[in-house]
């Protein structure tokens, strides 16, 4: 017969005379059979503490006529039990009592140290190459898209792909992993949308704004012991981004952003993003490694490689009337022009890159004037950080949206590295 449950609290430790304390008090007691007066037995257990209304127990309960009755433990065997928790849960059956770590704390000592990772709003999964850059391997993604499910199915042939919403997924069938990266879409909260809305319309009345909500379902499903999401910076400041944030610090962990910037990391675009790190662990926002910075220049293809599709004002004459007329208004919207052996950085790509609108920065030839290209599709792989043998499919469209949509390689599995490396020390 299962017993019935009283009343269930939360109840800190604290501190009397150098000794832990665990003090409960309440007319609740009266309820389970524990009066003032009642002899009471306490035992300690490996995670727990037991009471029990026994009559051969070596302790009363304690309190006063005009006060409820009062269980008092002050001793260093709580510490014993629970060493570095702050807060246990206390359960109330009829005449017993059981003491034990909270939910979160529970949570938190069985978060998985198997070095893999899943990964949630995946893309074409460049969260994940860092990642396993970085030494995790994969799992498991979710990936609404089906042209990003398949480039992701087809370089990751043994992780199990879940082409879905996220709505739609059973969380309670994934497997266990250390490590969760997610992507979240960025349109609520775009610079680009944030400049053309209506004034009145705000982050969250975008179709996408409840994904986050979603994805906090699924952290508590599966309990990662670490968490890397990127976003846009705009999201930090949105309801939906802090309440999430929030959200992650009332689950156990320990939450720290910070916006980088590609360059800082030694890569050769400026691409901005926002980077949220949730762990178990409590640890600063990790710097980036001492390494050499790539340089644009040298990831450029060689001028005659067929890959490369010069233009000058007679193919493609729309172009450069484009230029002069936004460089008449000054107002920054011409291409950058990148140099053979000068050029170090790049602005950053864009998921409509290859769409060759005329904003976008192009390759200016050496020695031709006036005559340029764009970026190869494997020149924007490597400014990615994804490797040459990464297959993105035939299709130079769905690539280069994937691409634009993606993050830094680089960047991530720095972050992610040094993640490992401190959790570990």
């Amino acid at each position: 017969m299962t017993e019935k449950m009283i009343r269930t609290s939360i109840a800190k430790i604290g501190n009397n005379r150098d000794k832990a304390r665990i003090w409960i008090q309440g007319n609740y007691l009266e309820l389970a059979g524990f009066s003032q007066g009642t002899p009471i037995k306490v035992d300690w257990q490996k995670s727990k503490i037991i009471i029990t209304k026994d009559n051969s127990g070596d302790r009363i309960i304690s309190g006063t006529k005009n006060r409820p009755p009062i269980i008092d433990l002050n001793t260093n065997k709580i510490k014993e039990i629970f060493d570095k928790e702050l807060q246990v849960k206390v359960t109330i059956y009829f005449q017993r009592i059981i003491i034990e770590k909270t939910k979160i704390d529970k949570k938190r000592d069985s978060r998985p140290t198997n070095k893999t990772y899943g990964s949630v709003f995946s893309g074409i999964d460049g969260l994940g190459e860092s990642a396993k850059k970085a030494g995790f391997k994969p799992k498991f993604a979710i990936e609404k898209e089906q042209k990003y499910a398949d480039i992701l199915q087809k370089n990751n042939p043994s992780t199990e792909i879940h082409n879905s919403d996220i709505a739609q997924v059973d969380y309670s069938t994934l497997p266990d992993v250390e490590l969760l990266l997610a992507g979240i879409p960025c349109e609520p909260f775009s610079q680009v949308r944030r400049n053309y809305r209506e004034q009145k319309e705000i982050f969250e009345e975008h179709e996408t704004a409840d994904l986050s909500i979603f994805f906090i379902s699924l952290v508590e499903q599966i309990n990662p012991r670490t968490i890397v999401m990127e976003e846009v910076p705009q999201y930090l400041k949105s309801g939906i981004g802090i309440a999430t944030l929030s959200a992650l610090r009332r689950m156990g962990y320990y939450v720290t952003s910070k916006v980088v910037t590609g360059t800082e990391y030694g890569q050769v675009t400026q691409r901005k993003r926002a980077v949220i790190l949730a762990t178990t662990d409590e640890i600063d926002f990790p710097k980036p490694l001492n390494s050499t910075p790539r340089k644009l220049y040298e990831l450029l293809l060689p001028v005659d490689h067929p890959d490369c599709k010069w233009f000058n004002k007679e193919t493609k004459s729309w172009i450069f009337d484009h230029w002069e007329k936004q460089t008449a208004k000054g107002n920054n919207f011409a291409s950058q022009q990148l140099e053979y052996g000068k050029s170090e950085t790049v602005q950053a790509i864009t998921r409509r890159y290859f769409a060759q609108q005329g904003g976008n920065p192009v390759v200016k030839h050496p020695t031709l004037p006036d005559t340029f290209r764009w970026l190869t599709l494997s020149e924007v792989k490597a400014i990615m950080g994804f490797d040459e043998s990464y297959d993105l499919g035939t299709g130079t469209t769905i690539a280069g949206e994937g691409l634009g949509q993606s993050v830094l390689i680089d960047v991530f599995r720095q972050i992610i590295s040094a993640i490992g490396d401190r959790l570990e020390q």
